[in-house]
Parts: structure tokens; sequence; C-alpha cells
């Protein structure tokens, strides 16, 4: 199973989370967000991160070009997109050689199917706390609910994931469940993790705990 960090704006923190080897670090690029990276780290700073592990902007209703162009100046890996983004625009990103994470909210009411025409932009779906803020409740969906999912389609399981949920993460039995995504319950402040939490959970999850 696979772990990304998500939402790190702080050099030092970078740094220390660089150590734990997760398999993708996020940076937020919506200005509204208080984990928005600019004025904090710069395209040097994550030129340090080692290429196994995949760097990935996070995005909110933004434009393409806008997206490309933040892509190629802090070297990034994966745009994740987490607005109301449709098909075209994972399309044109995708054409561009921009790898996709496409983030939906799920509740009981939603429909699977639409994701069907997402299919062949997208290298994974994340799937999340439905919120008008787009992401960062810090709750915790009905993962229940993914029983419905029959896609095949390999996601990212996220949305208020704490320390204490590495023995249920590991029980799951989703097939296309490819990994998690961690964020407001690790830090100490936004855009800050606290380093041993992250190392406990990264272990528990790869079961260097026993």
């Amino acid at each position: 199973m696979k772990i990304k960090v998500c939402g790190i704006k702080f050099k030092d923190n970078l740094q220390e989370i660089i150590k734990l080897k997760p398999d993708f670090l996020g940076f937020n690029f919506y200005p509204v967000s208080p984990r928005y990276i600019e004025n904090n780290l710069g395209p040097g700073d994550l030129a340090i991160i080692p290429r196994s592990i995949k760097k990935t902007g996070i995005f909110v209703n933004q434009d393409e070009y806008e997206i490309s162009g933040i892509k190629w100046k802090y070297g990034l890996d994966y745009a994740q997109l987490h607005g109301n983004e449709t098909p075209e625009v994972c399309r044109e990103l995708s054409v561009t050689g921009i790898k996709v994470i496409k983030a939906f909210g799920i509740s009981k009411m939603f429909d699977f199917n639409i994701l069907t025409k997402y299919l062949p932009w997208c290298d994974y779906f994340l799937f999340d706390t439905p919120s008008a803020r787009f992401g960062g409740t810090g709750f915790r969906f009905d993962w229940n609910i993914l029983q419905k999912y029959d896609l095949g389609h390999p996601f990212i399981l996220s949305g208020g994931i704490s320390p204490d949920d590495a023995g249920k993460l590991r029980g799951l039995s989703f097939i296309s469940l490819a990994g998690v995504d961690i964020n407001s319950r690790f830090e100490t402040e936004p855009g800050k993790k606290d380093i041993s939490l992250v190392k406990n959970f990264i272990n528990a999850i790869r079961n260097k705990n026993g």
C-alpha cells in the first residue's frame, strides 16, 4: 500500500518527512488553502526530493496552462485535481505528459459510473470526504461505500485518516486500493506534520513493527 503525505509547506518539515521515505508527497497550489506553499517552499526546496518519492501538486479548478506551468517549474510528477474538473480537463493535462490523480467526494449517493469517462486520463482516483471547501475536512467517510466500486482502476483513500487507522487500513480488502493519503490528523499546525506520528504510521502500514 502506497503512502502519500499531503499538505507540506515548511522546508525543515519537508526534509524530515523525506527521511521517512513515503511514496508520494503532496504540495498545495490552491491559494485559498492554509497549506498553500507560496512564500514557504520554492522549486529548489522540492528539488532535493529523491525520484523514488513522487511529487504531487494539489489544484482546485485551476487553468490547465497554470497547472502545466507549475508542474514544470516545480518538477512535479502528478497533478491532483480536487475541484469540479471534467474528463476533458484531465485529458488535456494527460496528453501533455502530466500524470493525473482526480479526487472525488464519496457519499452514499455517489454514482461510481460517472468515473468511466475519467478512466483513460487518470492514473489514480482519490476518494475523499465530501466538502464544499474541496477537501481537508479531517473527517472520515463511510468506507463501506467503496464496496460498490467495481471499475478496477487504482484509487487512493483519503479523508480524515488518523494515526490510529493503520490496522484498519491494513485489514481492508478492496482490490483496487493502491494507497492512503494522510494530512490534517498528523499535523501540529496546517502544513506542518508531526514527524513521530507520520513515522509510526508508515512503519505500521509497512508492518515494520511486527
